[in-house]
C-alpha cells in the first residue's frame, strides 16, 4: 500500500472509530488533501493525537500509540491494522 492509502484508510478507521472528521482536519469524503499531509509529515500532527489514536486502536490505543511513537515509521505500523 502507498503511504497515501495508508493514510486514507487510517483516518477512515478513525472515523469508522467514531472521531470526527473535522477533528481530523479532513471533511469526510474529501481526500485530496492526503497528499498535503503526507509533505513534510504533516500527518504527524493527527495520527499522534490521542483522540486519532483513540478511535483509530480501541481499548489498547496508549499501547498502540506509543508502540507508534517509537517506530521509525508509524503509517507502517497503522498498515498492521488496517
Amino acid at each position: 500500500m502507498t503511504d497515501e492509502e495508508i493514510l486514507r484508510k487510517s483516518f477512515e478507521k478513525a472515523i469508522d472509530g467514531g472521531i470526527d472528521p473535522i477533528r481530523l482536519q479532513v471533511p469526510k469524503n474529501k481526500y485530496e488533501v492526503f497528499k498535503d499531509l503526507l509533505y513534510g509529515n504533516k500527518y504527524y500532527a493527527i495520527i499522534f493525537r490521542h483522540e486519532f489514536t483513540k478511535a483509530f486502536f480501541g481499548e489498547q490505543w496508549r499501547y498502540h500509540g506509543r508502540e507508534m511513537f517509537l517506530t521509525e515509521k508509524p503509517l507502517k505500523y497503522l498498515e498492521k491494522f488496517l
